[in-house]
């Protein structure tokens, strides 16, 4: 196994999606990338604009991670926009900044 990435599994009704990486940014970064790639082909696609994203902190990491795959369905719905990129970076207090895309 690498030292980050994800893959997808299919589950009842729904999708499992597994993300690892060697710092808790890069695998929620790979856990966007793998959410991503289970409606959308993003291939060799460049990002037009970038989306920054700032989750506070204090929060249990599940719960920033539903926060962080939350935002990236509410940028699809609302705007229309397939983050094709993703940058994080944890905060001292818990919290994950950074862009989409």
């Amino acid at each position: 196994m690498t030292d980050r990435g994800h893959r997808v599994l299919d589950h009842t009704a729904d999708i499992r999606l597994e993300a690892w990486g060697p710092t808790r940014a890069a695998c929620f970064e790979e856990a966007v990338r793998g959410l991503v790639s289970s409606f959308a082909e993003v291939g060799d696609a460049v990002a037009a604009a970038r989306i920054p994203v700032s989750l506070g902190g204090a929060a249990a990491d599940a719960d920033v991670l539903v926060a962080l795959l939350d935002e990236v369905v509410y940028h699809l719905d609302v705007d229309g926009v397939v983050p094709v990129e993703v940058t994080l970076s944890d905060g001292e207090d818990g919290s994950v900044t950074g862009t989409f895309g």
